[in-house]
C-alpha cells in the first residue's frame, strides 16, 4: 500500500519545495473496535461514523494504492447499534468499483480487483445509526504510527504528515469561536448592498480599508488564507496544483487543539465533489453556481434544488446546531465560503430585478489610453456598459448573502454563542468592472487585490472603528490562531493584526501563471504601500518582460505607468523598490513585509 505525495507543481522563479512521501493519520477520536489482524492485513482507516453526526461525521474516507494487480479483501468491522457500509472508487474519475452496503452485520466483506499504482478512495458511512469501525486491507505494509489525535478523512493527493503537539494557552475568558466568511470575487464597492451584513459587523467590529489579497486568483487566495503563507511558500500557486501540505492550516490547528470544525460553501478546486477534505468534523461542499447545484453534505451526495448560498448557510447553521448539541462549552470553527458574487450572475428571483444604488465609474473604467500598459491588458476592451452589467450582477447575487449572514449571526445569538466569537468578513480577492478594459481578477491593479475586510469580536475590537493600517489574508491564520491562544509550529509568513505592536509598511502580492485557467498573463510580483505601487512581470527564463509604477497619491486609479508613459523625465528611482520586492518575492517568516 502506498499513500500518494502531492503532485510535482515544477521549478518556479525563486521557489523551492520538496514533496516528501506523505503519512495518513491513523488515530481517532474514538475508541477503536477490537480486531484480531492476520498477517497479511493492515488497518488504513478507523474511526466513528454516525448517521445523525453527533457522534462523529456520516462519511469517512481513505486513499489507497496498492503497490500490486490481482484482488484485494476488505474487511470493515465495527461495534456500536449502527449499520455500516463500504465503498469503493477510482479517485481520479470518481468512477464506481464496488460496495458492499447490501450486506447485513459486522464484519463485512468486499473483495475487489485492484490496479497496481492506481488511488481508489475508500470510504466508510453510516447507513443507520453510529459505529466505531476498522477497515482493514489484505497484504501491504501498515504506515507509520502517529501520535496525534484526530478525526481524520483524506482524500485527493493531500499530504497529512506532522504530528506535532500544539502549544494552547487560552486566552482571559476561554477560547472564542471563529468564523471565517470569504466570498468569492467581491470588492468593498458591493457592501453598499449589505445593509444587516454591515450592522453585524461594521457596526460591531472593525472595517479595514487597506486589505488586500496576496494572490488575486481563488484557490491560492484561500491557501494563503488557511495556512498564513504566501502561495511561494505554500505552494498552491494556481488553481490546480495542490496544496502543498495541509497540516499547516487553521483547521488542522483548531481542531488538534480541541475546537469543532466545520465548512461550508466552495473549497480547493482540485478537490473532487464527493471527497472530503482533512480535518473537517463537518462537511458541506460545492464547486459554483447557484441553481440546482450538486452539494457533498458529509459524503452524501445531496441535490435538493435549493439556492446554493441559501444551502450554504443552511448547513452551516445545521452545523453549528449540532456543534453545540454535541457539547456546548466546546468552541468550534466555521469556515463559511458562498459562491456569491462570482459569475454566472443568477440571482433568487426576488432580486431579479431590485433597484440599485447608482454608480460613478472611476476615470480607469473602460480607459482609452493603455499604451503605458503591459500587452496582456491592453489586449482587451471591456466597455463601460459590459462593467455595469458585471457590477449590477454581482450587487444582485450579493443580496442573498446578506440575507443569510443575518440568519447564520442571529442563529448564533440564539445560541448564546456570538459574543463569544470572532467573526471575519472578507473575500478571496476583488474584480474589475471595466477598470483598465479589464474583467475578472488575476492583475496587480487596485481593483483586483483589494477586499472589503471586517473584524467583530466582542470586548477584544473596537466597534464602529476604522483602520487605514495595511492588512492581507497572510495575516488571517496568525490572528486567529493568537485569538484562541494556539502557537503555530510552521514557519509564519503574516502576522496578529490585532496584537499590540502590529504595523506594516508594504503588502507583497504575487501570481504565478496559471496555463488552464488565464494562460495570457505571466508570472508577477508586485509591492505596494499607501503612496505607490510597483510591478515585475516575469518570463520564463526569470527575466523582466515588463515593469510598473504607479504613483497612488498622485493618481490613485493607476492610469498613467510612470516607467512607460514616454517620458524618461518623471521616471522614479526603482532601485530600492526593485530590492525590496526581490527580497519579498521569495521571503519567509519575519523576512516578509
Amino acid at each position: 500500500m502506498s499513500i500518494h505525495p502531492a503532485a510535482p507543481w515544477g521549478t518556479r522563479r525563486r521557489v523551492s519545495l520538496v514533496l516528501g512521501v506523505l503519512v495518513l493519520l491513523l488515530t481517532l477520536t474514538a475508541a477503536r473496535a477490537s480486531m484480531a489482524l492476520e498477517a497479511d492485513e493492515v488497518v488504513v482507516l478507523s474511526g466513528t461514523v454516525d448517521d445523525d453526526r453527533v457522534a462523529g461525521p456520516r462519511w469517512s474516507g481513505v486513499v489507497y494504492t496498492p503497490t500490486v494487480s490481482g484482488e484485494e479483501d476488505l474487511v470493515l468491522s465495527w461495534s456500536g447499534g449502527g449499520d455500516l457500509a463500504l465503498s469503493v472508487y477510482v479517485l481520479a474519475s470518481n468512477s464506481w468499483v464496488g460496495s458492499n452496503k447490501d450486506s447485513d452485520g459486522s464484519p463485512k466483506l468486499l473483495t475487489v480487483d485492484l490496479d497496481a499504482g492506481v488511488a481508489y478512495r475508500l470510504g466508510v458511512w453510516s447507513r443507520s445509526g453510529m459505529g466505531v469501525f476498522e477497515l482493514t486491507v489484505g497484504g501491504g505494509e501498515p504506515p507509520p504510527p502517529t501520535t496525534t489525535t484526530t478525526t481524520t478523512t483524506t482524500t485527493t493527493t493531500v499530504p497529512t504528515t506532522t504530528t506535532t503537539t500544539i502549544p494552547v494557552e487560552p486566552p482571559p475568558g476561554g477560547q472564542p469561536n471563529i468564523v471565517v466568511i470569504n466570498l468569492d470575487d467581491a470588492r468593498p464597492e458591493g457592501l453598499d448592498v449589505l445593509p444587516k451584513t454591515l450592522e453585524w459587523f461594521a457596526d460591531d467590529g472593525t472595517s479595514y480599508s487597506n486589505a488586500f489579497v496576496t494572490t488575486p486568483s481563488c484557490c491560492p487566495s484561500r491557501a494563503t488564507l488557511m495556512t498564513g503563507q504566501y502561495v511561494h511558500n505554500n505552494g498552491q500557486i494556481d488553481q490546480n496544483t495542490p496544496l502543498t501540505d495541509e497540516t499547516i492550516t487553521i483547521q488542522r490547528y483548531l481542531q488538534d487543539a480541541g475546537y469543532f470544525t466545520g465548512h461550508a460553501g466552495k473549497f480547493l478546486h482540485y478537490y473532487p465533489l464527493m471527497s472530503r477534505a482533512p480535518y473537517w468534523d463537518r462537511w458541506a461542499y460545492y464547486k459554483g453556481s447557484y441553481i440546482d447545484v450538486p452539494f457533498n453534505i458529509d459524503g452524501v451526495y445531496t441535490r435538493n434544488g435549493v439556492y446554493s448560498t441559501i444551502n450554504t448557510f443552511d448547513q452551516v447553521i445545521d452545523q453549528v446546531e449540532s456543534f453545540d448539541a454535541l457539547d456546548d462549552a466546546t468552541p468550534f470553527y466555521l469556515h463559511v465560503t458562498p459562491t456569491a458574487p462570482h459569475a454566472p450572475y443568477d440571482p433568487e428571483p426576488q432580486y431579479e430585478n431590485a433597484p440599485l444604488p447608482p454608480w460613478t465609474p472611476a476615470p480607469s473604467v473602460g480607459e482609452a489610453d493603455r499604451s503605458d500598459k503591459p500587452p496582456w491588458v491592453r489586449y482587451l476592451d471591456v466597455s463601460q456598459e459590459e462593467g455595469q452589467i458585471r457590477r449590477d450582477g454581482q450587487l444582485r447575487l450579493l443580496m442573498s448573502v446578506d440575507d443569510q449572514i443575518d440568519r447564520l449571526m442571529t442563529r448564533l445569538e440564539e445560541l448564546g454563542e456570538l459574543d463569544n466569537t470572532i467573526a471575519i468578513f472578507t473575500s478571496d480577492n476583488g474584480y474589475f468592472w471595466g477598470e483598465h478594459g479589464r474583467k475578472g481578477k488575476f492583475l496587480p491593479y487596485d481593483e483586483a487585490v483589494r477586499v472589503p475586510f471586517i473584524v467583530r469580536w466582542p470586548g477584544q475590537v473596537a466597534a464602529g472603528a476604522d483602520s487605514a493600517e495595511l492588512i492581507s489574508h497572510v495575516d488571517i491564520l496568525p490572528t486567529v490562531l493568537s485569538a484562541a491562544g494556539i502557537s503555530p509550529t510552521h514557519t509564519i509568513d503574516g502576522r496578529n493584526i490585532l496584537g499590540p505592536s502590529f504595523s506594516r509598511a508594504n503588502i507583497l502580492t504575487e501570481y504565478w501563471l496559471d496555463v488552464a485557467n488565464n494562460n495570457g498573463v505571466p508570472d508577477w510580483a508586485s509591492i505596494r504601500n499607501v503612496d505607490r505601487v510597483y510591478t515585475e512581470y516575469y518570463g520564463e527564463d526569470s527575466s523582466v518582460l515588463f515593469r510598473e509604477y504607479y504613483d497612488l497619491q498622485a493618481d490613485p486609479w493607476e492610469l498613467v505607468n510612470l516607467l512607460a508613459d514616454g517620458s524618461q523625465a518623471n521616471d522614479p528611482d526603482i532601485t530600492g523598490d526593485e530590492a525590496l520586492l526581490d527580497a519579498a518575492y521569495a521571503c519567509a517568516g519575519s523576512s516578509c513585509p
